[in-house]
């Protein structure tokens, strides 16, 4: 497998190859970049796209619109999939409906799971899947018994577009976060 990381910050790259084998592996190359200006200004095609790019808890809201979606699209080879870590407090699914929603009006086939007690990881395919085959896969990947990807299996849920999708033009994220994380507080943050 080859890897290829898109990271803003050249220190997070530096640190990674100082402390955490990043410069031994010849697999794994380090673009310093902005994810999407990246994936814009290149035309290679992946087998799978993840995203992380938080800082925390903040999501910069042009990776999580319609247009980015779609540009994912194009830079997946069929049967191609994309990963997004969101973030959230408990009980409050806005944010994460929000984006896989959006994330659903682009892509074939689109699953949610909790990740502990903040985050959720939304997986969206190319071509349709189905709950039952993503279980296999999900759990044909790993060692038996893996807790993270037994979970993941066991409480995934399909997510449909939305109605009313995160654009260009349109996404108030940050918003959503900051309401999210004021109602998380007023409620004692438990």
């Amino acid at each position: 497998m080859n890897v290829l990381g898109i990271e803003l910050d050249p220190t997070v790259t530096s640190i990674g190859r100082r402390y955490f084998g990043l410069a031994s592996n010849p697999r794994v190359r380090v673009a310093t970049a902005d994810g999407r200006v990246y994936l814009e200004t290149h035309s290679q095609r992946y087998d799978a796209i993840f995203l992380d790019a938080f800082r925390q808890p903040y999501i910069p809201f042009y990776l999580t619109t319609q247009q980015f979606w779609s540009l994912c699209v194009t830079r997946l080879l069929p049967g191609g999939m994309v990963m997004a870590n969101v973030g959230e407090t408990p009980g409050s699914h806005t944010l994460l409906d929000a984006i896989a929603g959006t994330m659903a009006t682009r892509l074939a086939s689109v699953y949610a799971w909790p990740i502990g007690r903040f985050n959720w990881i939304v997986a969206g395919f190319v071509r349709p899947v189905s709950a039952a085959q993503l279980r296999r896969r999900l759990l044909a990947a790993t060692p038996p018994g893996l807790a993270v990807t037994s979970q993941a299996a066991l409480r995934m849920q399909a997510i449909g577009p939305t109605s009313d999708p995160l654009t260009d033009d349109r996404a108030p994220v940050e918003w959503m976060t900051d309401q999210m994380i004021v109602q998380y507080a007023a409620g004692g943050g438990h």
